[in-house]
């Protein structure tokens, strides 16, 4: 379902739509339960001081919650999806990752992130979801969204699209992916992929005039039942009230995406069959006089008795088909253990 984007009423109609919105953040044990009202606007700009922000992969869907409110977890409402999502069949998948593999061939493009939507049965709440992922998984970013509009979605997102404090901004790069306790050595091709990203954030920062821009060693982080490569990067913040044009240029990052940018993004729109809505979009919490921005992954949107899973990865040139689907199920299984 698309916000309405024509009418003289539209901007009062949202406006007047209740959001309830409960989040924990990465290793904190404090979950907020929150209700605000929520608002659409047609770009990122005038970030509010206190609220929440929700952008699409295509950031034509960006929602702006704002007078919100503690609430207790009895009150907090659910709206859910009654779409009729079509599940990616492999036989889909391996038409779209040919279609996509040829492009890295041609060297139209570097890199490019292919998704596909999985459908689990459930019979639990999303509450009941949403408490499982914090009793699980203690280093993600987790979240429950839910308004009339837009349905219920939950996600358990391992990825820092940006952390704002007073003087500091803070991201990662995170890409790269293979089994978790697996005994196995990354590849080239996942030591490739997390380089690109590592530098497109370098050069996005650059090119905004960030200055002291520190990068650390490469690591192996684990998120759920996968592991992947992680850089962490900071920069001392110049002027705060342009942030808004660093999340511009940072989203999509090539590890939702690819690079270069405008082609990869064209190339999933053209192949892709499914609409990704808020899958590797962002979400950014702005409270207590700190912003923090996490990309959109490991997410589900919920409907009356399915969950509908986005789950996608990375391809390079070096890349294979049977490979990239077995890591999109390995993925699938952060939130589908839990269902």
């Amino acid at each position: 379902m698309h916000w309405p984007i024509d009418g003289a009423n539209r901007s009062k109609k949202i406006n007047r739509i209740e959001t309830y919105f409960a989040y924990r953040l990465p290793h904190q044990s404090k979950v907020y339960y929150l209700k605000g009202k929520a608002q659409r606007v047609a770009e990122l700009s005038n970030l509010p001081k206190d609220g929440i922000v929700i952008n699409s992969f295509d950031s034509n869907q960006i929602l702006i919650v704002t007078n919100l409110v503690e609430i207790d977890e009895a009150d907090f409402d659910l709206s859910l999806n009654t779409d009729a999502l079509l599940e990616t069949t492999k036989f889909d998948y391996q038409n779209n990752f040919e279609q996509m593999h040829s492009a890295l061939q041609k060297k139209e493009v570097e890199k490019v992130v292919l998704s596909r939507i999985k459908k689990i049965k459930t019979e639990k709440t999303g509450i009941e979801i949403f408490k499982s992922l914090n009793q699980n998984y203690a280093a993600t970013y987790n979240y429950i969204l839910s308004n009339p509009e837009i349905g219920t979605w939950l996600g358990a997102s391992p990825e820092l699209l940006l952390r704002v404090t007073a003087d500091k901004i803070k991201t990662v790069s995170l890409a790269g992916t293979k089994q978790a306790n697996a005994n196995t050595e990354w590849t080239e091709k996942e030591i490739t992929e997390q380089k690109i990203v590592t530098d497109f954030i370098l050069n996005t920062l650059k090119s905004n005039d960030f200055k002291n821009i520190n990068s650390s060693s490469v690591q192996t982080v684990k998120a759920g039942t996968v592991e992947h490569l992680k850089t962490e990067i900071s920069a001392d913040v110049k002027n705060k009230e342009a942030l808004h044009l660093l999340l511009i240029d940072l989203h999509p990052t090539p590890a939702t995406c690819g690079l270069p940018k405008d082609i990869a993004f064209k190339r999933i729109n053209e192949i892709e069959h499914h609409d990704r809505k808020f899958y590797t979009g962002f979400i950014g919490i702005l409270r207590n006089g700190q912003q923090d921005f996490f990309v959109n992954l490991r997410c589900m949107e919920l409907s009356v008795d399915e969950a509908v899973l986005y789950i996608g990865g990375g391809l390079t040139i070096d890349s294979h088909c049977e490979s990239e689907w077995q890591e999109t199920e390995r993925k699938s299984t952060t939130l589908s253990n839990l269902l």
